[in-house]
């Protein structure tokens, strides 16, 4: 039997999980009039807003029951009588003539009732595809909500049920639950792992520490996983942040793994890595890119070079903050036959920013000149006010050639494929050779800005001590190994010393690789050559040279935790968070 259809429908479409009312207007903001698709819903609806009863409908059924039984003249006189009453009821109603929106709607509502039914199966396929787009483009979770996805779906899918919040969110952590497995069964399979961490603020000053680990597998393949963004409710001592090490390790069972962790040259972080004692041979190292840019910055303190850049950055800001001047700068541009491109602004946080700025402005110098020269656009007193000489071009120039190895490194360094601590210093040392050393025709300022820069990365990075272990003569100190990794060999293996030695000393006998070579596709092909020394080059190349794995985080929170989304729980952000880094492992 037949599923009787309440009378309510003669006066509403339903379209998804909602009812539209054909006696309203589409109102402004493009929503259904009847909130809610439930017949309950729509009878309230007719009730109160149109005056529509469900015992009007019951007379009016019976009157046209009663039609069919008399003579033509009693339905003349009905007729007539049906016109008063209809003329009553579009006096006291919206009108009844259907607009152009409401019969694209009721056309959608035919095309819908034409499509079969969405299956269960279906429903799922799509509520799963949903929660991964959700994932893979960081998009609120009150996406299925929105009146974009409903329409997009009726379009696609018209008989799909869009699925609700709380149903994505399940989703979304159950996702994360299949990617966190995931992720254990790899770290379970490597033989060492390092880890690094950054702390950062959210809109609503919300702090959090994010922390991700690095791994080699068999097939020499560096990888890396975010696997945890916690917020921090308590000061950031570093007794509060070992502990925070601590539960993240050993939730993720890698406590007995970790070889190092790298963070920025923050005091607390640094202290909380060396609190660590209970994990053997664990070490901290700070990144390398943040070393850099702390040495660069001292070495950039004198009087003569600060006044430069504070120079600079207000002539940058006054093409910011002037739509005019900005207008101006790009018409030159295209006149002077010069890229299209803006100033760009210094920014204390920012790593190389310094060298950008100046680089981009001496890039533009003549278009600049051009457009503070113009009284039309300048006025003499503001043209007086940012005007750079001559010999401050000429430093200018200078400091953007001993500027760029470091910015050209740093940018090596920061690269989203993993970049092993062992090629810092090396790199360092070409830097000096080649670009720190003294030249005849330096004036006082770029000798100091040399030598303060040499001595901060021996300092800061511990490079004379390289130096003295890598150009020693010395036999002995090339075939020494620390007595923590004789016994790491040792225990694995259980081979003579002697053979040891053969090992690394055909080791160090290898020609040098070329700056541009994979250090791990030279041991996926030499591992069989030196088993022993590959263990400890799976052990130290899970090290990255930086942090920046984990402060790429920030950015991603960013598209997160936006102004619209600044009350997001921190249980979702760190599971938003933990989707889209691992994303690799959704598709």
């Amino acid at each position: 039997m037949s599923k009787v259809k309440s009378w309510v429908w003669n006066y509403a479409k339903r379209v998804g999980d909602k009812a539209y009312c054909d006696l309203c207007e589409e109102n402004s903001n493009n929503e259904f009039s009847c909130v809610g698709g439930t017949t309950g819903s729509v009878l309230r609806h007719l009730k109160n807003i149109h005056n529509i009863s469900n015992q009007q409908e019951s007379n009016k059924t019976q009157s046209e029951e009663s039609n069919e039984n008399i003579n033509e003249q009693s339905n003349a006189h009905n007729l007539e009588l049906c016109d008063t009453q209809i003329s009553t009821f579009t006096s006291t109603s919206s009108s009844t003539v259907p607009s152009r929106k409401r019969r694209r709607r009721n056309d959608l509502t035919s095309e819908r009732n034409d499509t079969p039914p969405c299956s269960p199966e279906r429903t799922e396929i799509i509520h799963q595809a949903v929660a991964k787009m959700v994932a893979l483009n960081q998009l609120p979770i009150s996406f299925c909500s929105s009146a974009g996805f409903h329409y997009f779906m009726s379009i696609v899918e018209p008989n799909y049920k869009a699925i609700k919040e709380e149903a994505l969110k399940k989703r979304l952590y159950a996702l994360k639950t299949d990617i966190k497995e995931k992720v254990k069964e790899k770290l379970r399979s490597a033989q060492s792992v390092s880890c690094t961490s950054d702390c950062w603020s959210s809109l609503s000053q919300q702090s959090y520490i994010t922390i991700g680990a690095h791994i080699i597998d068999t097939q020499w393949c560096p990888i890396s996983f975010t696997l945890t963004t916690h917020e921090l409710h308590e000061r950031h001592t570093a007794e509060n942040l070992t502990q925070q090490l601590e539960n993240t390790f050993n939730e993720w069972e890698i406590d007995k793994k970790v070889v190092a962790v790298v963070t920025d040259n923050a005091k607390n972080i640094v202290n909380a890595v060396t609190s660590l004692s209970y994990i053997p041979e664990v070490c901290s190292s700070t990144c390398a890119a943040h070393s850099l840019q702390l040495c660069i910055n001292n070495s950039l303190k004198t009087y003569t070079i600060t006044e430069i850049i504070q120079k600079c950055s207000k002539l940058v800001g006054h093409f910011k903050h002037s739509n005019v001047a900005m207008n101006e700068l790009h018409k030159k541009q295209e006149q002077l036959g010069y890229p299209k491109s803006s100033l760009l602004q210094y920014c204390k946080t920012r790593w190389n920013s310094i060298y950008t700025m100046l680089d981009r402005l001496f890039i533009n110098r003549s278009v600049i000149l051009s457009v503070l020269t113009d009284r039309s656009i300048t006025t003499s007193d503001i043209c007086r006010k940012l005007e750079i000489t001559e010999n401050q071009w000429c430093l200018i120039e200078t400091l953007i050639c001993l500027l760029k190895p470091f910015y050209v490194l740093t940018t090596v360094l920061c690269k989203e494929n993993h970049s092993p601590v062992s090629m810092v210093r090396p790199l360092l040392h070409k830097v000096i050779e080649n670009h720190l050393k003294s030249q005849d025709d330096d004036n006082i300022i770029i000798k100091d800005f040399r030598k303060t820069v040499v001595n901060e990365l021996t300092k800061r990075l511990n490079l004379q001590f390289e130096i003295t272990n890598i150009i020693s003569k010395q036999p002995q100190q090339h075939t020494s190994i620390g007595n923590s990794d004789l016994k790491f060999l040792y225990c694995h293996d259980g081979l003579p010393e002697n053979e040891i030695s053969d090992q690394f000393q055909g080791y160090l006998a290898e020609t040098q690789l070329r700056f541009d070579f994979d250090p791990f596709e030279w041991w996926k092909t030499q591992e069989h050559k030196y088993p022993v020394i590959a263990k400890l080059a799976l052990k130290y190349l899970t090290i990255p040279a930086t942090s920046v794995s984990s402060e790429r985080c920030f950015s991603t929170a960013g598209n997160i935790v936006t102004s619209k989304r600044s009350c997001l729980l921190s249980e979702n952000v760190n599971m938003l968070i933990f989707l889209y880094q691992n994303r690799k492992l959704l598709e």
